[in-house]
């Protein structure tokens, strides 16, 4: 619920169930009903947002509508049309009126004493007050009508049809008035063949909403391209409202008649138009979807446009802390989503709401990655657009103003192929891209006329290998990039290769780095931590893992697995410590997580919330939400891990206890690091040498006074090719 005043969040409803109408109770102004498309029905106080009452009919409802002044709803329900009413005593048994086949529409009167039922091109008008039924057919070329709307006095009925027709029908005539005189029963439909009072044809399209106002003077028509018109009941004059960038799906008048609220399609987002003045129309935006374009249809010249999923991985704006997520078609959205509210949109690409060209379906831009500087002062993202067989990626650099961004560089086809990933460098300007062409380059900035540019400064690949996943170490000097199984370590100021880590045979899909030292990656079948110092495994989990991501706040990761059965789908978000593999908490999901992150803000407890992203939704997990520990009911390592990691201690305890004093075990603490850790041979040749040539002069000094001086010197005489050493030389020595 928004305030129509300020379009800011005023109160939130938590329903279980897919909605398909929202009424708010005529008896009461602080009561409303719900009705989900499964047949349940809740009563709600949405003042103190509770739930008072639930009522289920045990149907499958395909449209709603409810009686303007009784609780009583009419729905269209398994190939019947169904009245239902609810009263102190309940839910009453449903009364089936009559027969519809895939009924479109339902609007109704302001006494509620007609409804008007679409179905095709047939239209079902229903008396309540005499408890009969008419069905009209529309004498005019087209077949099928997209949208209905009736007078509020009965007067008049409107059709749209696909084309962008509008049909008036006056239903005061005579010969109708007398149809609902006549004494039938509601089972014996009769069907009459209206002719249109007029057509009224403007919009190119098909008719998506048509709505008359309080009185019934005006009514409103709205079509695919996105523009309301305002038309005068008996003189058809027409009044346009500025165009929107979507297409118009339902037009509602409010009862103080002041607005007209407009619901935009593929923008979830809802426009209040004041129609007395020229104000800016006010706008309750919503969480997004990224649109296609359906190319592959029979005919060429009739696009449909559907929406899909988020495209982009969930990425935080360090500086509103909100997500950055791919919206509607080229578009970046920030969206807060603990308070559920919208804060920015940042048009990456061009967008038309005109999908038709003059050679087909014109292709709309997406936005495929996004990243972010570490105070969000500057943002990197990649966009492509289909072109017939092919893209066109497009990598853009942007600076943030107070308001928004500005875009920087543009960069076309920075890549030959796909691009797989992008990122922003912790502390520095420096931009790291990744692509299918086995290619990985390393962005940065350099001044040019008093202001600064961005280009393309280092370029390396590995073993003509793809590159599938990649990360910033903390402190940004080390670059981990996983190639099927495979992970490399780079130096990230001159993309010098340093090392390869191998600890599994099936392909990294992601990785990240919790600390220095600790590096996290996963498999679809497993995750692995490990210590890139020491460049040995720590631990690892077995699961089927659908995301990924660490908690930047501290060292804890957090994973999703996939726990679907068949015919079942389910998920678990499990919450672990970078130290140990016993799980931290965990939270569970009815369908299968595909994306999660941490949020940067902490609670009370000094825990981060983690968004989930699940289809089309954002689900907020945090401790408070469901979620409850998991020592005894989620399995650590596996047992073969932990026997073998426990074989390899009690060595190296063996080790140390048969020579504790091997004098070269421990030659010099340089020795016990990674390779790629080494310091110049120069540094170490000193140290090693001093080392052993303290062991010998040891061993020398303690040999004096015996025969082991002797035995040395007749050494390195034979070894110099002499004989014997003569007596005099033995004692001068």
């Amino acid at each position: 619920m928004f305030n129509t005043n300020t379009c800011g969040l005023y109160r939130v409803l938590s329903c279980e169930n897919r909605l398909c109408g929202v009424f708010l109770n005529p008896l009461d102004e602080f009561q409303l009903f719900t009705v989900a498309k499964n047949g349940v029905i809740e009563l709600w106080n949405w003042k103190e947002t509770k739930r008072i009452s639930t009522y289920n009919i045990d149907k499958k409802i395909d449209c709603v509508i409810m009686h303007p002044k009784e609780t009583k709803f009419y729905f269209s329900a398994e190939g019947f049309f169904v009245e239902v009413s609810i009263d102190a005593e309940g839910l009453q048994e449903p009364n089936v009126l009559f027969k519809v086949h895939n009924p479109s529409d339902i609007k109704t009167t302001n006494d509620g004493s007609f409804v008007a039922v679409l179905s095709e091109s047939t239209v079902y008008l229903y008396d309540a007050t005499k408890n009969k039924v008419l069905r009209f057919f529309n004498e005019s070329e087209t077949k099928q009508h997209s949208t209905i709307a009736i007078h509020p006095e009965g007067e008049f009925l409107l059709l749209g049809d696909l084309n962008g027709k509008i049909f008036l029908f006056d239903f005061q005539r005579k010969s109708i008035l007398q149809l609902f005189q006549e004494p039938t029963l509601i089972a014996e439909i009769k069907t009459v063949r209206l002719v249109a009072l007029t057509a009224l044809h403007w919009h190119p399209s098909t008719i998506t909403a048509l709505c008359f106002n309080l009185d019934g003077n005006y009514f409103l028509s709205s079509s695919k391209e996105g523009v309301l018109v305002e038309w005068k009941t008996r003189e058809y004059t027409k009044k346009f409202y500025p165009r929107f960038d979507d297409h118009i799906a339902f037009i509602q008048c409010p009862p103080n008649g002041y607005k007209y609220c407009v619901s935009l399609k593929y923008l979830n987002s809802i426009a209040l138009i004041s129609p007395n003045t020229d104000d800016k129309p006010s706008i309750i935006e919503g969480l997004k979807l990224d649109v296609y374009v359906d190319r592959d249809l029979s005919n060429p010249m009739h696009p449909h446009r559907y929406e899909g999923r988020f495209e982009t991985k969930l990425t935080v704006d360090p500086f509103s802390k909100s997500l950055a997520i791919s919206g509607n078609a080229g578009e970046i959205q920030l969206y807060d989503p603990i308070h559920e509210a919208h804060v920015l949109n940042v048009p990456i690409g061009t967008y038309s709401n005109i999908v038709q060209g003059a050679y087909g379906p014109v292709g709309l831009c997406h936005v495929h990655s996004v990243c972010f500087s570490e105070d969000g002062s500057n943002m990197a993202s990649i966009d492509w657009r289909p072109h017939n067989d092919d893209q066109e990626i497009t990598l853009k650099f942007w600076d943030r103003n107070q308001t928004t961004f500005s875009i920087n560089t543009v960069v076309d086809n920075p890549h030959a192929s796909k691009v797989n990933g992008l990122l922003y460098h912790p502390k520095q300007d420096l931009v790291l891209s990744f692509s299918e062409d086995g290619k990985f380059k390393l962005w940065g900035k350099i001044d040019v006329k008093e202001s600064k540019a961005w280009i393309c400064k280092l370029i390396s690949s590995y073993q003509n290998l793809i590159p599938k996943a990649a990360a910033f170490s903390k402190d940004g000097s080390v670059i981990a990039i996983a190639f099927n199984e495979n992970i490399t370590l780079w130096d990230s100021t001159n993309l010098q290769f340093k090392q390869t880590l191998s600890f599994t045979n099936d392909e990294i899909l992601g990785l990240s780095f919790v600390s220095d030292a600790i590096l996290v990656s996963y498999t679809q079948n497993g995750l692995y931590v490990c210590d890139v110092v020491s460049s040995s495994l720590q631990w690892s989990y077995c699961a089927n893992i659908t995301a990924f991501n660490a908690d930047l706040n501290n060292q804890n990761f957090a994973i999703a697995v996939d726990m679907s059965t068949e015919g079942h789908y389910s998920s678990n978000v499990i919450l672990f410590s970078a130290f140990s593999p016993v799980p931290l908490n965990v939270w569970s999901s009815s369908r299968v997580v595909e994306d999660l992150i941490f949020l940067p803000e902490k609670n009370e407890r000094g825990t981060s919330a983690i968004v989930c992203k699940i289809l089309k939704q954002l689900l907020v997990l945090s401790e408070e939400k469901t979620g409850y520990k998991l020592e005894k009911d989620v399995p650590s390592a596996p047992k073969s891990l932990q026997k073998q990691k426990t074989i390899i201690q009690e060595k190296e305890q063996a080790r140390e206890i048969i020579n504790p004093n091997e004098t070269l075990k421990s030659t010099h603490p340089l020795f016990n690091t990674a390779s790629h850790a080494v310091p110049s041979i120069d540094s170490i040749f000193g140290p090693l040498m001093d080392t052993l040539m303290a062991t010998k002069a040891k061993t020398t000094k303690q040999g004096k006074g015996d025969n082991s001086n002797k035995r040395v010197l007749d050494k390195q005489n034979k070894e110099n090719g002499g004989g014997s050493t003569p007596k005099k030389v033995r004692q001068q020595k």
